[in-house]
C-alpha cells in the first residue's frame, strides 16, 4: 500500500497525484507539476483523530476539505513556505520531514497484480482494466482514499495519469467506454449540487453546458454498482515547457481577457491551461487553472471570457502575464462554440 522513501532527495519526482505521510501521521496530497528541490507542495487530506471516520490499522482519520486548512494555523504553520519562484505562500513539507510516500502508479499496479480486496480498490482496478483494454497507456495511477487506504463505502474512484501523450490514449479510450455504455456524464442533478456547492458565479445554465462537455470525470457502471471517477492527467515538466526556478510570477492584482482559444494543448490537464487571444489587444493571454477546475471546457477556436488573479511570468528576457482562476469569484465563460466542420 504505501512506499518508504527515506532520504528523499533533490529531484524527487514528486507530483500531482502522489501523497505523502509526515512523522505525525498526516497525510498530504501533492499539489502541482513544478516542485522546489528540498520540499514538496501539499494539502492536508487526512489528519490523524482518534473519533475519525476513516481508519487504518490502529489510526483514526478526519477528511479535510480544501477550504478547510489556513497556513496561519497551528497544524499547518511549520510548513508554510513563501515561495521565491511561485510568487506565493504555500504549505510545502520538508523532504526530511516525510516518512511515507504513496506512489499512484506502483499502487495500482500491485492492485492490478491481484492485491485489491475492498470495493474501491476493485472497482478502480476494473475501471483500470476497461481503460487499458481500449488503448490507454499501461502507466495509469490510482489516487485519492484509495491510495492511501483510507476510503469509505461509495468514495470516488480517482485514477491519474501522466503526460500529455498518455493523457489523450486516456481520454480515447473513455470516448469508447462511453460508446459502450461503460461510463455516462454526471447527471443534471449532481451537477446542480456541485453548483451549488462550489457557489460558482457561472450562471447555471451555462455551468451544465459547459461541465457537461467533460469526459474525465462521470460515473463508472462496474460489475459492484455505480461509481463516481475522477481521471486526471497530469502534463509533465517537458509538457509545460518548464522546470522550477526557470520563471518568476508575480501577482499584479486581477485580470479579465476575452477572446478566441488558440491553443488548447493542456486544457485537459492538472493544471488547465488555455492560450487565449484578446479580441481588444495584441498577443496572447495565458488562462491557468492550478486545481483544473476549467478542464476540458473549452476548445480551439471557442471564444472564451476569463476573469481571476493576474500574474506576471518572467522568463530570462520574455515577460507574459496570465489569469489564473481557482477561486471561487472567478470566471471561465465559453461565449460562443466554434461550429464543427
Amino acid at each position: 500500500m504505501m512506499l518508504w522513501r527515506r532520504g528523499l532527495l533533490s529531484g524527487h519526482g514528486l507530483r500531482e497525484g502522489f501523497y505523502v505521510q509526515d512523522r505525525e501521521a498526516t497525510i498530504l496530497a501533492v499539489k502541482g507539476v513544478l516542485q522546489p528541490p528540498d520540499r514538496v507542495i501539499c494539502v492536508p487530506r487526512y489528519v490523524p483523530d482518534p473519533r475519525g471516520g476513516r481508519g487504518r490499522e490502529e489510526l483514526r482519520y478526519t477528511k479535510v476539505s480544501a477550504s478547510e486548512y489556513k497556513l496561519d494555523s497551528p497544524t499547518h504553520r511549520l510548513y508554510a513556505y513563501s515561495d521565491p519562484f511561485l510568487g506565493v505562500d504555500v504549505m510545502a513539507v520538508p523532504l526530511s520531514s516525510i516518512e511515507k510516500v504513496y506512489d499512484p502508479v506502483e499502487r495500482l499496479s500491485a492492485l492490478l497484480a491481484g492485491e485489491a480486496r475492498s470495493e474501491g480498490e476493485r472497482a478502480a482496478s476494473e475501471l483500470a482494466e476497461k481503460l487499458l483494454e481500449h488503448g490507454a497507456a499501461p502507466r495509469l495511477g490510482v489516487s485519492g482514499s484509495i491510495l492511501v487506504g483510507l476510503e469509505m463505502e461509495g468514495s470516488d474512484v480517482d485514477l491519474v495519469v501522466y503526460g500529455v501523450e498518455d493523457g489523450t490514449r486516456v481520454r480515447r479510450a473513455l470516448r469508447g467506454l462511453l460508446a459502450e455504455g461503460g461510463i455516462r456524464p454526471l447527471d443534471e442533478a449532481a451537477l446542480r449540487k456541485t453548483h451549488e456547492e462550489c457557489h460558482s458565479e457561472i450562471p447555471l445554465q451555462d455551468f451544465l453546458r459547459q461541465e457537461r462537455k467533460r469526459i474525465m470525470k462521470g460515473v463508472f457502471k462496474s460489475a459492484l454498482g455505480e461509481r463516481r471517477y475522477f481521471v486526471k492527467c497530469v502534463p509533465t515538466t517537458k509538457d509545460l515547457g518548464e522546470e522550477y526556478g526557470d520563471r518568476r510570477y508575480r501577482e499584479r492584482g486581477e485580470g479579465l481577457v476575452e477572446g478566441e482559444v488558440v491553443d488548447d494543448t493542456l486544457s485537459f490537464c492538472t493544471p488547465a491551461v488555455y492560450a487565449v487571444k484578446p479580441s481588444s489587444q495584441q498577443g496572447v493571454m495565458r488562462v491557468i487553472s492550478y486545481g483544473g477546475s476549467i478542464a476540458e471546457q473549452a476548445s480551439l477556436g471557442d471564444v472564451v471570457k476569463a476573469y481571476g488573479r493576474l500574474e506576471e511570468v518572467k522568463a530570462c528576457e520574455a515577460v507574459f502575464n496570465q489569469i489564473v482562476v481557482d477561486r471561487v469569484a472567478d470566471l471561465f465563460l465559453v461565449l460562443e462554440e466554434k461550429a464543427p466542420c
